[in-house]
């Protein structure tokens, strides 16, 4: 089965903490006091401490049309994405043309050709690489993303995936929404690539599975207006979610034939950190076996796709992970769908 050989991660150069944040919050919010407290209060309790973002806060203040969102992010996107896959390749050992398949998901700004196409010319791909990129995935297209790699590996050549989420350039000025403001308190900017090797050694693949809950789709995802995407977050998404999610994981560790006691390593989508905490407890999940998606949140926020394979790579910087060690990758996203794919680490 096909394993991860590199994984990088990177940001913009700028890191905004919360103290800061929380000034431009109050002069975006200025005419309402209310809401200005109740963001103080969602930024408090968001577990982050800081988040990179490609422009200053006081240029998010400022953003008006989507072509001038698409513009941001193709200036600040491409050379942020570029040399994230260059380094993840160059740690791979694996040549550009080499690779077989390229893989890359963000959900910040749907351009049409994805800039997936630049970044295979820069990084020296073949010119007949195949190329799938992903948009209305979400939050958990970095493990869709991830499954899929590993599933196209398969076919017996290496495929890279990038994830490149600019996430404040989603911001939304007029929008004052309890759910753009929870929102507003915990995504950041970030991006990350993994290359996958067919080669069956190291922290290996072993199943992935997806399920869409029914009757969920109004819990999250983006409304599309004539100024760009506008944040849909439901407040009932953590409690769905705690009626679900544990079932639909038993059932998972039953199909590849693994106990949940086996299980050393959690990776987990930081969506937020209700989300983080309902699956910790419905799980019986202790801090230790999921502390870097809470580290991720702290340092970075929520970077949409980008952030589970943030997770990831420290996991495999940071764990001593020892052959047969068990890791699950498990993260949330528009469906609402549940992802999960399983690891294994081999001689």
């Amino acid at each position: 089965m096909p394993s991860i050989v590199s994984a990088v991660t990177g940001t913009p150069k700028s890191a905004y903490a919360n103290e800061e944040i929380l000034r431009y919050g109050g002069q975006w919010l200025e005419q309402n006091k209310a809401l200005s407290m109740l963001f103080e209060r969602f930024l408090g309790s968001s577990h982050t401490r800081q988040r990179y973002f490609c422009i200053h806060p006081s240029k998010l203040l400022e953003l008006g049309s989507l072509s001038e969102r698409a513009a941001l992010f193709s200036e600040y996107g491409v050379p942020l994405a570029q040399e994230v896959l260059l380094e993840s390749l160059g740690a791979s050992g694996i040549g550009a043309a080499e690779i077989g398949s390229y893989i890359f998901t963000s959900c910040t700004i749907p351009l049409i050709p994805s800039l997936d196409a630049l970044l295979v010319e820069a990084s020296g791909m073949s010119r007949d690489v195949k190329r799938l990129p992903v948009y209305q995935h979400g939050c958990c297209a970095g493990i869709v993303g991830l499954a899929t790699a590993c599933n196209m590996a398969q076919f017996g050549r290496p495929v890279v995936l990038t994830s490149l989420e600019l996430c404040s350039l989603v911001f939304q000025p007029g929008d004052m929404t309890m759910g753009h403001l929870v929102g507003s308190a915990i995504f950041g900017d970030g991006t990350a690539s993994v290359v996958v090797s067919p080669e069956d050694r190291g922290f290996t693949y072993v199943d992935s599975m997806s399920w869409l809950v029914p009757g969920s789709r109004h819990l999250m995802g983006y409304d599309l207006l004539d100024d760009g995407p506008h944040l849909r977050l439901d407040k009932e998404l953590p409690y769905e979610l705690e009626k679900v999610a544990p079932g639909v994981v038993a059932d998972f560790l039953e199909r590849i034939g693994w106990e949940a006691s086996e299980v050393q390593h959690w990776l987990i989508h930081p969506g937020g950190s209700k989300i983080l905490n309902m699956l910790e407890q419905g799980l019986n999940l202790s801090r230790e076996q999921t502390h870097y998606a809470w580290d991720v949140l702290e340092e970075c926020g929520n970077m949409s796709s980008a952030t589970i394979l943030f997770v990831l790579s420290r996991h495999l910087e940071k764990s001593d992970l020892k052959p047969g060690d068990k890791t699950v990758v498990l993260g949330i996203g528009p469906g609402i769908t549940i992802e999960l794919v399983a690891f294994e680490s081999r001689p």
